[in-house]
């Protein structure tokens, strides 16, 4: 009889060990599924790493595999939050902090310069940078930054970003520039005044010589834009 007694508290022990084991959801299986479905959104190419969860978090296990999800508001780069929630057999969400790198060969400057510099090939240089830590953006291709200007001075090793440079300013105000336009195949030419600074591409205003009717057009080279008609 007192064997029975001793045996029975026994198999309580191991079957609540057991079901501890069983009834609880790991943290490591949640982390490597949150870091797994950020890896598939990311793509190829990435670095993922998701942030360690509490040993010591008990969360019901789930009568089928939980599913992530990607909260409202993430970029898709840097440092974001997973979630990964169970419907049944109790529904629970937790977010899992994950950070996403991505490693490019991007430009930077080789050299201090200041506002206004035109910027050329021996200034740049490539180099690998996470392109997760650039919030400006970032240029990839050495065309995309030569013969620009730079809107504001930049310290060597600065990463060149689309916002921080322009179009050289071939144009300046009160210059005299010549106004084409096109009509019914022919080719129509007028003398104009710049209103402002523009650079090849940009788009500028014109007054025209003769009329003083203000007209708009495409910057074409040093000394003469484009009207649409």
């Amino acid at each position: 009889m007192s064997c029975k007694l001793l045996v029975l508290p026994l198999m309580l022990c191991c079957l609540a060990a057991h079901a501890q084991t069983q009834d609880f959801e790991s943290p490591e299986r949640i982390r490597s599924i949150a870091r797994d479905y950020a890896q598939q959104s990311a793509g190829t190419g990435t670095q993922v790493e998701a942030t360690s969860i509490d040993d010591r978090l008990r969360l019901p296990a789930c009568t089928k595999a939980p599913s992530a999800f990607m909260p409202q508001g993430n970029n898709g780069r840097g440092a974001i939050t997973v979630g990964v929630r169970c419907n049944a057999p109790v529904a629970w969400t937790l977010y899992v902090p994950v950070r996403i790198s991505q490693t490019m060969q991007v430009l930077v400057l080789n050299r201090s310069l200041n506002r206004g510099e035109l910027i050329t090939a021996d200034m740049i240089s490539f180099q690998s940078r996470d392109t997760a830590t650039l919030p400006y953006g970032y240029l990839s291709n050495l065309s995309d930054a030569t013969g620009k200007t730079l809107k504001r001075p930049l310290v060597a090793g600065s990463v060149l970003s689309p916002d921080a440079m322009e179009m050289q300013r071939i144009i300046k105000r009160g210059q005299s520039v010549t106004v084409l336009s096109h009509i019914g195949g022919l080719e129509v030419r007028a003398q104009g005044t710049a209103l402002s600074d523009a650079g090849q591409g940009d788009r500028l205003r014109v007054e025209n010589k003769s009329s003083r009717r203000v007209v708009e057009g495409v910057v074409l080279n040093a000394d003469s834009i484009e009207v649409a008609m």
